[in-house]
């Protein structure tokens, strides 16, 4: 992982000193994310509270000719699946969190408006998504304790590291001459199964709950983007 971000960074470099005179901007992506999945609950007595979770995200743009770029950086993607108990005797959630390393390579057509102060574009890419951790484990929240010894682990499969092909569009407003603030939304997809995971729970009065989650990793996300354009001041070190 560490030597493919050396390459993405030299690869950038090296665009930057071929166009010396182009667009470069440095970008930080704060916004919210929906992972796409499908729960299966046996008795029907369970169900899911879907949510937005946080994505940050570190880029950097890169134009390699007239209005074509080049992105690329770090994504830090955390998201959980809350499954609630229907019974209000029964206070039990079972939740799944996992957080992945993101790194995105993405195409970008942009076209300029209002004497360059406007931007507006689309993209496309894949994202190379590497899984950190996992923590299936289920909450008494009526105690407020965390404990997963009654829970049963049937199957628990999840791809470590994995693609995501990417569609996505925004724009960048200009405050100042290199200072800019934007918005994003991208989705992210694969037709491959990345998280099979089932689980059963067993109470004290031998009642069975059964949780089944599956995904292939398919997301949405919004985000609000302040970036720095530094292609004035890199263009001087070039001289």
């Amino acid at each position: 992982m560490k030597k493919f971000g050396y390459l993405i960074l030299f690869s950038f470099l090296r665009l930057n000193t071929t166009f010396a005179q182009s667009s470069t901007k440095l970008i930080y992506d704060l916004g919210f994310g929906k992972y796409d999945f499908q729960f299966y609950n046996y008795q029907n007595n369970v169900t899911t509270d879907p949510h937005w979770d946080t994505n940050p995200a570190f880029l950097i743009n890169q134009q390699v000719y007239k209005n074509l770029f080049l992105e690329s950086g770090l994504v830090i993607n955390t998201y959980d699946i809350n499954c609630i108990s229907e019974n209000p005797i029964d206070t039990t959630n079972f939740w799944y969190i996992n957080t992945e390393f993101q790194i995105p390579l993405r195409v970008q057509i942009q076209h300029s408006f209002l004497k360059n102060r406007l931007e507006i574009f689309t993209s496309v890419g894949t994202l190379f998504c590497f899984n950190m951790n996992h923590y299936p484990m289920y909450r008494l929240s009526t105690a407020g304790i965390l404990d997963n010894l009654d829970i049963q682990y049937t199957n628990e499969y999840y791809s470590k590291q994995h693609f995501l092909m990417e569609f996505g569009a925004g724009a960048n407003t200009f405050i100042t001459k290199n200072f800019f603030i934007g918005c994003r939304f991208r989705y992210s997809f694969s037709s491959k199964e990345q998280l099979n995971f089932e689980a059963r729970r067993i109470n004290t009065n031998n009642d069975i709950t059964d949780y089944v989650l599956k995904s292939n990793g398919n997301q949405k996300s919004f985000t609000i983007s302040i970036g720095y354009q530094i292609s004035k001041f890199w263009n001087k070190s070039q001289k």
